[in-house]
């Protein structure tokens, strides 16, 4: 059985085949075939998408239940993304900043910060139960048991402050 490019693990993706993936995307993101995204343009269903299944190759064409596009910080994601991507610092980005943004989040797809970036709901710079369970719902495609949430959780409160 033959994945689909987006969702493959990084190492069964060619360069040729990750080009291709990402010709197809620029394609219907680049509405007004300019030769560059602007923010608008990639505020949309395809680059959320694609995002998925990306980083969370796992739950990627999932119907997580009640699970949707609010539960997450889109907007601080996708500045969050462009800043990343966008080289030359112009606001738009080009096919090849494009390309490269993707091949880069293949290579790292547990960023932190990105991860941060995305599930700081209240962008309070910290994470609280409720965002480290969004990112369990995410990323493992379920939402945790209460033993699961309080071992993850118990691990990133190594001194004992998080209340």
């Amino acid at each position: 059985m033959t994945q689909r490019v987006g969702i493959a693990p990084q190492h069964e993706v060619t360069k040729a085949q990750h080009r291709e993936w990402a010709a197809k995307l620029w394609k219907r993101m680049d509405r007004d075939n300019s030769g560059s995204l602007e923010h608008h343009e990639m505020m949309c269903d395809e680059f959320q998408s694609a995002m998925r299944s990306v980083i969370s190759p796992v739950t990627a064409g999932q119907s997580l239940g009640n699970y949707g596009r609010a539960e997450l910080n889109s907007s601080q994601c996708l500045k969050f993304c462009m800043k990343m991507a966008d080289k030359n610092n112009d606001g738009v980005l080009d096919f090849e900043e494009f390309d490269r943004f993707w091949r880069v989040l293949r290579r790292h797809r547990r960023n932190p910060d990105l991860v941060f970036t995305m599930y700081d709901l209240d962008q309070g710079n910290s994470l609280d139960r409720e965002e480290l369970t969004e990112i369990f719902r995410y990323f493992l495609g379920h939402k945790p048991t209460r033993e699961e949430l309080e071992h993850e959780w118990l691990k990133m409160d190594v001194d004992g402050k998080i209340l």
